[in-house]
């Protein structure tokens, strides 16, 4: 590989990096600030409808999960159904919906069929709610990995390409 091709491969995942990596810390945060708010919002008893587990299709070898739990409350006399599809929690395989095959299972099984919860309803509209709005600090784990890789792709780059030049490789320098 020619000092031309490494730079521009070196530049594009640092381009990459710079669009993908901020936009999943901004969906983390957001997810992160509506369940603070959730956890402040009035509650109500509700009863799980059922819980859904389902494997999607990785790598070979890997799975990831997701768990999907639909539950009924009611307000002021009115009935709502809602889906909880995002957690904040351990095991989580890159976003707020993918679990490894123990996590899932373990989330699914606090949430068979018939069992009363706790439901968090936005007061303004009742419609939104959650019943886990629990924020587990293992949820942040893979965020704080591809934060740490940002600067150091920095390095590479600028180490590398920052001179102009590349690097002598061994063979270039036994002439």
């Amino acid at each position: 590989m020619n000092q031309t091709s490494a730079k521009v491969i070196c530049g594009l995942l640092v381009v990459i990096y710079a669009i993908f990596i901020p936009k999943f810390f901004l969906e983390q945060y957001s997810l992160v600030q509506k369940f603070k708010q959730a956890q402040e919002w009035p509650t109500v008893t509700g009863t799980v409808k059922k819980t859904d587990r389902m494997a999607e299709p990785r790598r070979q070898h890997m799975n990831g999960y997701t768990v999907a739990v639909q539950y009924e409350y009611a307000v002021n006399g009115a009935s709502f159904s809602n889906v909880q599809d995002t957690f904040l929690t351990a095991g989580q395989i890159f976003t707020n919906k993918s679990f490894d095959e123990k996590s899932s299972a373990d989330l699914a099984s606090r949430f068979p069929a018939g069992k009363t919860v706790l439901v968090h309803y936005n007061k303004t509209m009742p419609a939104d709610s959650y019943i886990d709005v629990n924020i587990s600090t293992a949820a942040f784990l893979p965020f704080i990995a591809f934060g740490a890789v940002g600067p150091f792709l920095l390095l590479i780059y600028f180490g590398l390409f920052g001179k102009g030049r590349m690097p002598v490789s061994a063979k270039e320098q036994v002439n």
